[in-house]
């Protein structure tokens, strides 16, 4: 395997790494952050509570309004990352299908994300929110890249007869470390502070997040649905969710982590504010890292202060079928708890976290 960096939003980069290989698959699954986005710098959750609450409670007026419509639309679409003015991850794919133009790869599968169907709005902001999400659901209103990321695909595989797949992940389980949305690096990182401290495992949201359903995706999984839509002829030129461990709640989640890290839960009326608590508390990672010879004492670079916060604000159910993958014979059920020790596993290994965690 020979890795190769370059920098998709150059062009003349993107085009003297990638023309001097002939590629017959390309599994693209590169995203920048929007142009001026940190999820550290939004609104605290509850202020975005508070938000959503009031949003919702205005949404059969605001429907009737376009202009006040579109001004929420955007104003949400900015703060979840799906609104990308700058146009970056546009240019990054389509940087990348110019370099392949010459000879056009066989197949290529494109990595989105729930955003496509309004995950990011659910029932509060979008009358027409449905759950669970099916791949045939029209896309949500309002700015979106991923909306036009599969648009951009379509139109460039029509022109040069490629064969391709959109594959839609929920949040992705898997050891990377230094990105804003790692969920389970983020909630094991919190769970070790919490213990160090002899404190339960405190959920973050409310009593309706806790009982919300919602999806996760395993990351072999991810790269198991990708071998067979490739094999798969009679799929090609769709879109597929991706998402495993069938009907999950917050709940269920909550139990397998306490179990793994041998914690007892706590729920609060009110919720827990993560991202306070890890300001306060940024000490005791270092604490533990230099005890434990870890590799990383910087708390900020192995988990996003917010986004476990971010990650509960949706008291909605949020599950994606797989219904569609099951009927052309794919296999999407894996165990969650057998996946989340795997993942956390990994980071023990590479010392991110400590060794004696779990039991």
């Amino acid at each position: 395997m020979t890795w190769q960096s370059t920098d998709l939003t150059d062009s003349s980069g993107a085009d003297a790494s990638l023309a001097r290989y002939r590629l017959s698959h390309v599994l693209y699954a590169a995203m920048a952050e929007p142009e001026g986005f940190s999820i550290d710098r939004l609104p605290s959750p509850r202020q975005s509570q508070f938000a959503l609450r009031l949003a919702g409670r205005s949404l059969p007026l605001i429907e009737r309004i376009p202009p006040a419509r579109r001004a929420m639309l955007t104003a949400v679409a900015t703060q979840a990352a799906a609104a990308d003015r700058g146009w970056r991850n546009a240019t990054m794919l389509s940087n990348t299908l110019d370099a392949l133009a010459s000879t056009p790869p066989t197949y290529f599968g494109l990595v989105t994300g729930g955003k496509y169907s309004g995950v990011h709005l659910g029932p509060h902001l979008w009358s027409e929110w449905t759950s669970p999400i099916r791949e045939d659901a029209p896309p949500a209103p309002g700015l979106n890249f991923y909306v036009e990321l599969e648009q951009m695909l379509q139109q460039r595989a029509a022109a040069t007869g490629m064969a391709w797949n959109v594959v839609r992940p929920s949040f992705i389980l898997g050891s990377a470390t230094g990105r804003s949305f790692n969920l389970v690096g983020s909630l094991a990182v919190y769970a070790t502070m919490l213990r160090e401290l002899k404190r339960p495992l405190i959920f973050p949201g409310t009593h309706r997040t806790f009982n919300a359903r919602l999806s996760l995706t395993d990351g072999a999984l991810l790269t198991d649905l990708f071998r067979w839509l490739i094999d798969k002829p009679d799929t090609h030129g769709q879109a597929f969710n991706a998402a495993g461990f069938g009907s999950l709640r917050w709940s269920t989640l909550w139990a397998i982590l306490s179990e793994l890290f041998d914690m007892d839960t706590e729920l609060r009326p009110g919720g827990f504010a993560v991202d306070v608590f890890m300001i306060e508390n940024a000490n005791v990672w270092r604490s533990v890292a230099g005890r434990e010879s870890l590799v990383e004492p910087d708390l900020w670079r192995i988990a996003s202060r917010r986004f476990i916060d971010k990650a509960v604000l949706a008291d909605w159910d949020t599950e994606y079928s797989m219904d569609k993958a099951r009927s052309f014979g794919f296999d999407a059920d894996r165990g969650a708890a057998a996946s989340l020790r795997t993942v956390i596993e990994a980071l023990q290994r590479r010392r991110v976290l400590p060794s004696a965690l779990t039991r």
